[in-house]
């Protein structure tokens, strides 16, 4: 198991949001599959299986977001792991820490440091793990998705 720390919206572990998609395949190695992670996607997203990793790119190819969902790779932040700990564990360490927190049916934002959490159904099952953790750059969840996915 590898840690990336998080730097809140600068970086996780060797990850510089902003990097080019050339750079990140050559930082995380491995074999990266393109993939469209959705249909409002505006760039293909990588694919590091043998990692679990995704990283998410901008239409001109500089990375936006990474997610994790370990447990080759586990994001930290202030020293505290983000995977596979219980979801509400988790969602009142980071209430501590950012009281503006967003609770989303899929997890908990926190536009404070720049990452999320999500687990399948956290508002009924909190107990589950946290299954993924979204690394972000500022303004990548705007006002609208916001009003769209907060509860």
């Amino acid at each position: 198991m590898i840690e990336f720390e998080i730097t809140p919206y600068l970086a996780v572990g060797p990850l510089k949001l902003g990097m080019s998609r050339e750079t990140v395949r050559k930082v995380l190695g491995g074999k990266a599959e393109a993939f469209m992670k959705s249909q409002d996607s505006s760039s293909p997203a990588d694919s590091f299986n043998a990692i679990h990793v995704h990283v998410h790119y901008h239409a001109s190819n500089y990375c936006v977001a990474v997610e994790f969902f370990g447990p080759e790779v586990i994001p930290t932040f202030r020293g505290q792991q983000l995977l596979g700990l219980p979801y509400n564990q988790m969602d009142q360490w980071l209430k501590k820490i950012d009281p503006d927190v967003k609770r989303l049916a899929s997890g908990s934002l926190s536009l404070t440091f720049g990452f999320g959490l999500s687990t399948t159904n956290a508002i009924e099952a909190s107990e589950n793990p946290v299954e993924s953790v979204i690394v972000f750059e500022k303004d990548y969840y705007d006002k609208l998705t916001l009003d769209f996915l907060e509860l």
